[in-house]
């Protein structure tokens, strides 16, 4: 993980004190790039936006942004035929494995958004497991409200810096 923390992908990690850090590969140019990342993982963990942060990542090909260059090619959006689907499949696949990084073409909400949700879905499962481990309870009986995580049968609860040190040994869900 970049920084510290346990990390979640490349995407976000958490450090022991809860706190929970974007690695956002766009520069922020008014698009609401680091708005919209921070908004992605505070909703999906109900995190309390204190405990969020956002940090520019570096540039590596895990943050490579093929529909900047995708959006060029001379096709249009709805082109499914064979020539269209085999263009944008190939150089797909050439910008992931070269890692072309960039911030362009109104493209950086939509190239962070699926893997942020994933990342951010991943630890929320995490310090569900976590702790209900720690608290001797399943995971169906825990909700995350404001960052904290409660059992309310048992008027219970931890933050997730109360139990970030547990999730990392905890394998995520898939």
């Amino acid at each position: 993980p970049v920084g510290g923390g346990m990390g979640f992908g490349p995407w976000l990690t958490l450090d022991a004190k809860g706190i929970i850090t974007a690695h956002c590969p766009h520069q922020e140019m008014g698009q609401g790039t680091t708005s919209l990342m921070a908004s992605l993982i505070a909703e999906e963990l109900d995190a309390n936006p204190a405990q969020m942060r956002v940090e520019h990542a570096a540039a590596v090909p895990a943050y490579s942004n093929p529909t900047m260059i995708l959006d060029s090619l001379p096709f249009a959006d709805d082109d499914t035929g064979i020539v269209a689907t085999a263009a944008r499949a190939t150089l797909r696949h050439v910008i992931e494995a070269f890692g072309v990084n960039g911030t362009g073409g109104s493209t950086g909400a939509r190239n962070i958004a699926e893997g942020t949700q994933r990342a951010a879905a991943s630890l929320r499962g995490v310090l569900l497991d976590a702790a209900g481990k720690r608290l001797g309870v399943s995971t169906s009986e825990l909700t995350i409200e404001r960052g904290i995580i409660r059992h309310a049968s048992s008027n219970r609860s931890l933050s997730f810096g109360d139990v970030a040190i547990d999730a990392d040994n905890i394998t995520p869900r898939e």
